[in-house]
């Protein structure tokens, strides 16, 4: 089957922007980190990343100045193919044991925007490549492009993983690198008997959640820097009465990871399609046992100002219910915010949650006096309507 569309985004600016990150990884790392084993048998944390020097230099060498110093064997079958790449790959990192860290660093340094300005240039829509797992026929400039980004990716998550490390599931890279990779799947399936109405379901495990201008995922270390910030926006303090120290906001994080650790299900991070990595948190908590309605699950929302006014609230909230009631079996979500908050109030009651007056409390860690305080209290149940994504 050949591949039709066009390329899932800009693949020259997500492979500067997955090189950045991977820069930013590699200069974070102890001495003593670069010896560490990775997923890759054989091959340290520095052996990794001499491959990826290689990467680059193939890229440039093949693709761009059309030099081929080493050719595959004639007539070879995907498996014999494979073992050959494979025994190439290995002689490079070993005979380029001799570089350093600081070395290999530099060197993609170098690199990466040599291939950052060759992909900007050459025509996505050509068909002049060859991914092999696409199948035989001719593939057009952009997957080629995309099947690079996507080992590059790969790689750092094999390096994350080899140092203890949170997976990068961000949705800007991690999107057009899942588009790009289904076009295995036709020609990895050709052969396979099936029967007129046969269908694939690919089934992606994890507490992610997906709507059409989101993407809710676990937290990750990378989230803590502007989820401190989110917190501490002067008008989210005002909100909330309070303004949390960086510690502070970590330790919610932390708790945040041990609850979906927990009960698969939780606090989400929430991206914005279109490359914007944080733009706050939503979903499902355990209500504090000192709150009047507890025991319950609330769902809860907080975004940064930056991105208020789009229905991001809205959406990630209605999406959050779905879950909860879909996935994860509950019978009632309950929401709350202070009386002053008519925006929150507003998101409640378009993703169809009713007010419960006689619920309505004095939060008990604010003061008396304070005009936080004061609390309204929302309900809904699985058996009512309630949209999905709507803003």
């Amino acid at each position: 089957m050949a591949v039709v569309g066009g390329p899932p985004g800009n693949i020259s600016a997500l492979f500067g922007l997955e090189r950045g990150r991977l820069l930013d990884l590699l200069n974070s790392l102890e001495p003593t980190d670069w010896s560490r084993e990775t997923p890759c048998p054989g091959w340290s944390v520095l052996g990794l990343v001499r491959h990826l020097v290689n990467g680059d230099l193939g890229v440039l060498s093949r693709d761009r100045d059309h030099f081929l110093g080493t050719r595959p064997p004639e007539g070879a079958d995907e498996s014999e193919f494979i073992e050959w790449l494979d025994e190439l790959m290995q002689a490079w990192v070993s005979a380029t044991r001799g570089l350093s860290p600081r070395v290999t660093t530099s060197l993609l340094s170098w690199s990466g925007p040599q291939v950052v300005e060759h992909f900007a240039a050459q025509d996505q829509m050509a068909r002049t490549t060859h991914v092999q797992w696409a199948g035989p026929e001719a593939s057009p400039v952009w997957l080629n492009q995309v099947r690079e980004l996507s080992e590059f990716w790969i790689h750092r998550q094999q390096l994350l993983d080899a140092l203890d490390r949170e997976p990068d599931l961000r949705s800007d890279v991690l999107g057009p690198v899942l588009n790009g990779l289904r076009w295995a799947y036709p020609h990895s399936l050709a052969s396979q008997t099936r029967l007129p109405g046969d269908t694939v379901t690919i089934d992606i495990s994890g507490p992610v959640v997906a709507t059409e201008r989101l993407m809710l995922r676990p937290f990750v270390d990378m989230d803590r820097v502007p989820f401190h910030a989110l917190n501490t926006h002067a008008l989210v303090v005002e909100a909330l009465g309070w303004s949390p120290s960086r510690a502070e906001s970590d330790a919610i994080v932390d708790h945040i990871g041990e609850e979906m650790a927990r009960d698969g299900w939780g606090i989400w991070a929430v991206e914005a399609a279109g490359g914007t990595p944080f733009v706050g948190m939503v979903g499902l908590h355990r209500a504090r046992a000192e709150l009047p309605f507890a025991p319950a699950v609330e769902v809860e929302w907080r975004l940064h100002p930056d991105h208020w006014g789009h229905g991001y609230a809205t959406e990630a909230a209605a999406a959050s219910l779905q879950f909860g009631f879909d996935e994860a079996g509950l019978d009632e979500i309950v929401a709350y915010t202070t009386t002053l908050n008519g925006r929150s109030q507003a998101v409640m009651e378009r993703i169809g949650m009713v007010r419960d007056p006689a619920g309505d409390f004095d939060h008990p860690r604010l003061p008396e006096g304070s005009p936080l305080r004061r609390h309204v209290l929302y309900r809904v149940t699985a058996s009512h309507a309630r949209p999905t994504v709507a803003p």
